[in-house]
């Protein structure tokens, strides 16, 4: 070996290093706002297995019955999946902070890190921490199927990927749309022929699956509902899961990078900046798609990490930054640190954890009634007799802050077929 390639090798294993460093610091981060340790565990996802036949988002129930792990070590296998996704995201950032030589500028570290911050201290990292969804294992086989893609055009990658796709559909259905999303960038990199050798095989396998499931739902709507509910799509956008709140917290300061990366992308070459443009769109919108059926707004626009990852590799966003852009990055970062974690599910606020707490209890103390508190919360006015509510997500948090009463929003009936 040589004295350069022992030095890139040397410094590869830095990079790398500090990739994880920094991804595993983001992850510490979140803490202040979203002890891990305190939640308490839910059994709902735990208990869906196969063994009464196939149910969707059974698999992750599936694995920790073959495993014979307890609830408890259900949820930590599912923040397990978190921080793996976390560390092969950073991983990825960093690998692509490098020009078409190789090489890396002076501030790519610094503007990597501090994307990885923005990625990690983020909706998908507070979610693990504070509720059981499945969410993560999803995210991670996602990940790994798209980086596949993005960094081998070899058939053996695409069929891989396709195959953790499925998988990862069938954790939770909601994967269809992540993959629709994969599926857009492959076509705007390699041609629609790539694109259908790997949306063919996934698409096929995971209608096969949900077909056979569709039914059999045994915690949340069955798949069969969420298809039903289509039909009146356009309502229920209106009504339950269009929240403002709901879309700024999904991604938080990570919106200004979406805008910044979305514009290099179309700019990417002088030609094709139509088609380009058009497959940006569509990749972002494919993480607003699922709130034609569902309600949890920023658990669900909170997707958006995917594309946007992809599109931050293609257009190498670190690679050789300004310092103009480093310095936005870092205003961009020091702001999210703010951003207070909560799930926004049908017209009701969860804070989570005490800095939260506080912060929607200044929102609520801002109007004396629920009713008028709506108007800031929505995009547009609630339905009459409904209303925008904060409820505390435990009892025993321990939080020197004390909300009114709320009433509970009244659940939406189910949509007509």
């Amino acid at each position: 070996m040589t004295g350069s390639e022992r030095q890139a090798r040397t410094s590869a294993v830095r990079w790398a290093g500090a990739a994880i460093l920094v991804a595993t610091a983001s992850l510490v981060a979140t803490w202040w706002q979203v002890d891990p340790t305190a939640s308490a565990t839910d059994e709902g996802y735990y208990l869906i297995t196969y063994a009464e036949g196939l149910r969707p988002r059974g698999l992750v129930g599936e694995a920790a019955r073959l495993l014979g792990l307890t609830p408890a070590g259900f949820r930590w296998m599912l923040y397990a999946f978190h921080v793996g996704w976390a560390i092969l995201l950073g991983l990825a950032v960093m690998a692509g902070a490098r020009d078409d030589e190789g090489r890396r500028a002076p501030r790519a570290g610094t503007a990597g890190a501090i994307l990885i911050f923005l990625f990690v201290y983020n909706t998908p990292s507070f979610l693990a921490a504070g509720y059981e969804f499945v969410d993560p294992a999803k995210d991670f086989l996602l990940l790994a199927a798209a980086l596949l893609l993005f960094g081998s055009r070899t058939t053996l990658a695409t069929a891989t990927a396709a195959v953790l796709t499925v998988l990862a559909a069938m954790v939770h259905e909601i994967a269809v749309f992540s993959a629709l999303a994969i599926t857009v960038f492959v076509w705007s990199r390699d041609g629609w022929k790539r694109a259908l050798s790997y949306a063919g095989p996934w698409s096929i396998a995971t209608l096969a699956f949900l077909a056979l499931a569709s039914a059999r739902a045994k915690h949340g709507y069955a798949p069969e509902d969420y298809v039903a509910n289509t039909m009146d799509g356009v309502r229920f956008l209106y009504w339950y899961s269009m929240n403002l709140y709901g879309l700024v917290l999904a991604a938080g300061a990570l919106w200004l990078v979406v805008a910044l990366v979305a514009f290099r992308f179309v700019a990417l070459r002088p030609f094709g900046r139509a088609g380009r443009a058009l497959a940006a769109a569509a990749m972002y919108a494919t993480c607003f798609a699922p709130l034609i059926v569902a309600w949890d707004t920023n658990r669900i626009v909170g997707m958006l990490w995917l594309p946007l990852l992809l599109l931050v590799l293609e257009t190498r966003f670190v690679a050789a930054p300004s310092r103009p852009l480093v310095a936005v990055l870092a205003a961009a970062a020091a702001l999210q640190v703010f951003v207070p974690a909560a799930q926004i599910f049908k017209h009701t606020v969860y804070p989570m954890g005490c800095y939260s707490h506080r912060v929607w209890s200044a929102v609520a103390e801002r109007d004396d009634s629920y009713d008028r508190l709506a108007r800031p919360l929505r995009i547009w006015p609630p339905r009459p007799g409904e209303q925008m509510v904060i409820k505390l997500q435990r009892e025993d948090v321990g939080c020197a802050v004390t909300l009114r009463p709320a009433t509970m929003a009244p659940a939406a009936p189910r949509l007509s077929p």
